[in-house]
């Protein structure tokens, strides 16, 4: 008798914990909010520079007031920047100023709304060393007192020449078209400059240079040795004499091969900053630490031609992309008085 009451207790113990519990599960469901929060910091900035931080993307969907929360990346303190009863003139927007230290730090923000889920988004950013000459891009054999235009728009870019031409030993950086690696344009350009399109690489050069033809490819081609160069056709072993040997926030850029000797002997200085590809919503960065890719100014029935050097073959190729959606660097050449 003894036993069954145990057992009958425990069953009730058993049916009590299992009650609370189901209780619990159902406490905890909660509506969600409406939308997505996205993290508003560049992949890559520098000291001072001012981040225009938003909450915007989500909305209760009863039309009620938010509350914001923002950790700071360097203190790792949590603040609340906005309740849900502020005054709608509150939107617990702010700027952040991206602090005078080097390194990669975590961000994190969130929304939140009594009796709903609240919703987290992370990111990061690395701050990084500004300018050519002594700044996070090391290594890529330019010098102060090298040859340098200034162009129009206050952009200086450093040449040399090749052959019968001049050549840019910088990607472009026109801001007034093309796009910015991961949106970091104020700590990218100057390095990495932009990506453009087909059309807009034919304007993107100042005034008295252009964006090079294939015969201005085979002229650069047939001054570093390769006697059989021809347009429209792969330029072998030419490779390791346009790649700058440089290192980017201490990182080797150009993955060694042992078939690739790098020596830079054109002062080309091309670095591995890939292609941007759209995808019908955005921008998708391929190849970065890959290839370089560099638009001509020839087409090739729908497409453009462009040239590309790959990081384990030492050959300069010739390829055709699509002159919307493919985005590349672009350098700009002039004939050599």
């Amino acid at each position: 008798m003894k036993f069954f009451r145990y057992t009958v207790c425990a069953a009730l113990c058993l049916l009590a914990l299992f009650a609370c519990k189901k209780e619990e599960e159902e406490a905890e469901i909660k509506p969600s909010l409406i939308g997505s929060l996205t993290v508003p910091f560049p992949s890559y900035v520098l000291a001072g520079q001012v981040i225009d931080v938003s909450f915007a993307g989500i909305t209760h969907p009863e039309g009620k007031g938010l509350g914001f929360v923002f950790k700071d990346p360097l203190s790792e303190k949590m603040d609340t920047v906005r309740r849900e009863n502020d005054p709608p003139e509150k939107t617990g927007d702010f700027q952040y100023v991206i602090p005078d230290t080097l390194g990669t730090f975590s961000v994190s923000m969130g929304v939140f709304a009594d009796g709903y889920y609240s919703k987290m988004s992370y990111g990061s950013f690395t701050v990084i060393k500004p300018g050519l000459h002594g700044g996070a891009l090391t290594n890529h054999g330019i010098a102060p007192e090298d040859l340098k235009i200034t162009a129009p728009d206050g952009q200086e870019y450093y040449y040399a020449r090749i052959g019968s031409r001049n050549w840019f030993r910088q990607n472009v950086r026109k801001n007034a078209s093309g796009i910015s690696y991961n949106t970091s344009s104020i700590a990218l350009d100057p390095i990495f400059g932009r990506y453009y399109t087909w059309e807009e690489a034919r304007s993107a050069c100042p005034d008295g240079w252009r964006l090079p033809t294939e015969n201005d490819w085979v002229d650069l081609a047939k001054a570093l040795g390769c006697s059989d160069a021809a347009a429209r056709k792969d330029f072998t072993g030419l490779a390791g004499s346009l790649m700058a040997d440089a290192y980017f926030d201490g990182k080797k850029m150009w993955v060694y091969w042992q078939a690739v000797p790098i020596t830079d002997a054109s002062h080309f200085c091309a670095l591995p900053t890939g292609y941007a590809l759209w995808n019908g919503t955005r921008y998708a960065f391929r190849d970065f630490d890959v290839r370089a890719v560099f638009w001509t100014a020839d087409e090739s029935g729908d497409d453009a031609l462009y040239r590309s050097i790959y990081q384990n073959r030492n050959m300069l190729f010739i390829g055709a992309a699509d002159k919307q959606s493919f985005a590349a660097s672009v350098r700009c050449v002039q004939d050599a008085l």
